[in-house]
């Protein structure tokens, strides 16, 4: 069963702790951190990226495969 985790406002948490923060959800967001660093990059700034489960890397898939079969192996 896969985990899921509710979402979480990180970006908000950053901005009332002081920090610049954006909220990263597809690459066109990444401007936000261009707009920070081209400002001078001062202080902390968090990038709150977004996933989503019907994305993944290909290392993620043949990890979890070969984990899986690892796990069945030992059982036997």
């Amino acid at each position: 069963m896969p985990m899921l985790i509710a979402e979480v406002d990180f970006s908000g948490i950053a901005r009332a702790l002081g920090a610049e923060s954006a909220i990263i959800r597809s690459l066109a967001d990444l401007a936000a951190v261009t707009g920070w660093i081209d400002a001078g990059a001062k202080g902390t700034f968090v990038a709150d990226c977004r996933i989503t489960s019907s994305v993944r890397a290909p290392w993620l898939s043949e990890w979890m495969q070969a984990s899986q079969a690892a796990k069945a192996a030992e059982a036997g």
